[in-house]
C-alpha cells in the first residue's frame, strides 16, 4: 500500500462501527515537559476512547511555528462507522493542514455521504 492510498477493503473490529466514548475521570493533574523545556501541568478532564481508520497524520513538528504549541506531538485523523465503507473512503482525499482536517471529492455524491459527525482530528498530547 502506498503511503497515502487507503486500503481497497479492511475488515474493520466492531469498536470502530461505534461511535467515541467520552466519560468523566478523577485521574490526578501532572507535570508534563514540552519540547522548549518548560514544565505544565495537565488536568484530565475526562477519559475518551475512539476506534476508527488513521486518514491523515501529521507530526506537529512541521507545525510548531504555527500555533508554538510545544505540547501537541501529533495529529490524527480518523474515520469511523458508515465512513469505513471503501465506496465512500476511497473516493475521499484526507489531508491535514496547520491544526486541523480537510477532505474533499469531485465525486459531489460520495462527498454528501461522508457523515462529518464521524470523522475526527485528534490532537495528541
Amino acid at each position: 500500500m502506498k503511503k497515502r492510498e487507503l486500503p481497497r477493503y479492511v475488515s474493520f473490529p466492531e469498536a470502530t462501527r461505534l461511535s467515541p466514548v467520552q466519560t468523566e475521570t478523577t485521574r490526578p493533574s501532572f507535570l508534563i515537559t514540552a519540547e522548549d523545556g518548560r514544565e505544565h501541568t495537565v488536568t484530565p478532564l475526562y477519559k475518551y476512547k475512539i476506534a476508527g481508520m488513521v486518514v491523515s497524520c501529521r507530526h506537529s513538528k512541521e507545525l510548531s511555528d504555527y500555533y508554538k504549541d510545544k505540547l501537541n506531538i501529533m495529529d490524527v485523523g480518523l474515520i469511523w462507522g458508515e465512513n469505513l465503507n471503501p465506496e465512500i473512503y476511497r473516493k475521499i482525499k484526507f489531508y491535514s493542514s496547520g491544526v486541523r482536517l480537510f477532505w474533499q471529492s469531485k465525486d459531489q455524491e460520495i462527498f454528501r455521504q461522508l457523515n462529518r459527525h464521524k470523522v475526527s482530528n485528534n490532537h495528541l498530547v
